[in-house]
């Protein structure tokens, strides 16, 4: 007789601030029993062991229980442990301080109640109606020899208000697309106003090998997601390239009236790059820049003579309960 298929759970120990949903998905991973197969890593970055583990176990699925920067290392480390071989599909349990990723694949409910509804999915066989397909991003930093895979990074604001967010995450313990609302409610504000508090960083883009003018950015955001949280996908360009990067210039012009299409994903006679808005679809850029940017939630300090290049990566698939 056939062994029952069972989810492999990739639980990182530490992660998240949400004791309490951690204890209830440790309850939930009891109560399922030997349809699981769980493994723990210390940290988001010491992933690799639990991982090694339970593909050896023949798992229909892994599942990481962790926010983006878990997800992060995760992707990072299967894709360059075998590049090109098939990986299982990889499933959110949404225990980090921030879940974009799952947000934006809809597995966005408690992390028991998405192993419970993943758990009925594999039992009933309906695996393949549950799988969306996401494209990575190929990070690669200076003298980089393993790439790091992404779906999501930025600099300017968007490094700028991933540091506010933690802080209101600290303060007010807002989760999930909470934190990041808040956070980008502080950035835009003042700037609907005119003053912004955001400083701006200057930058060498250069996208599909074609360089842009330099500039000072306010906002310099890249990602294969389709939102980044609940009604927000800031990307309105066009073309067939799989990394859509967009950038606001320093003083933006009739910024309150363009922000709300913007945010939205919409083109509107406002978001020109004459305004201060570019909005592109590429299959490669290039970045020289000094500062903090941010990958996934992970924090890198770019230097100008160590360039950042973003390709598209391979195509991963995910299943949702």
């Amino acid at each position: 007789m056939a062994a029952a298929p069972r989810l492999g759970v990739l639980l990182n120990r530490f992660g998240g601030r949400d004791r309490r949903a951690l204890r209830r998905l440790r309850a939930a991973l009891a109560q399922a029993g030997e349809r699981v197969v769980v493994r723990e890593s210390e940290s988001a970055r010491r992933c690799g062991d639990a991982l090694e583990s339970l593909l050896a176990q023949d798992v229909v699925a892994v599942a990481v229980a962790g926010g983006d920067g878990t997800v992060h290392h995760a992707i990072t480390w299967l894709l360059n442990r075998a590049p090109g071989a098939t990986l299982p599909p990889l499933a959110i349990l949404p225990t980090g301080t921030t879940n974009v990723t799952a947000h934006d694949i809809r597995a966005d409910m408690s992390p028991a109640g998405e192993l419970r509804g993943l758990l009925d999915r594999i039992s009933c066989g309906g695996i393949a109606s549950g799988l969306v397909a996401r494209r990575t991003m190929a990070v690669q930093v200076g003298d980089d020899t393993a790439p790091r895979y992404s779906l999501m990074g930025g600099a300017a604001g968007v490094y700028q208000g991933t540091v506010l967010i933690r802080r209101h995450l600290r303060r007010l313990g807002a989760r999930g697309a909470l934190g990041p609302i808040a956070g980008m409610a502080r950035m835009i504000g003042p700037l609907l106003i005119g003053h912004s508090p955001i400083a701006p960083v200057a930058a060498s883009i250069a996208a599909d090998a074609i360089p842009l003018p330099n500039a000072r950015y306010v906002s310099i955001l890249v990602s294969t997601l389709h939102s980044l949280s609940p009604g927000v996908s800031p990307f309105w360009g066009s073309g067939p390239g799989a990394v859509r990067l967009t950038l606001v210039r320093e003083a933006p012009r009739h910024f309150a009236r363009a922000v709300w299409p913007a945010l939205r994903g919409r083109a509107s006679p406002l978001t020109t790059p004459e305004n201060g808005y570019i909005s592109l679809n590429v299959g490669s850029l290039e970045l020289c820049m000094s500062g903090g940017f941010v990958l996934d939630g992970e924090i890198l300090e770019l230097r100008e003579d160590q360039p950042m290049r973003v390709t598209a990566g391979p195509e991963l698939l995910f299943l949702r309960s």
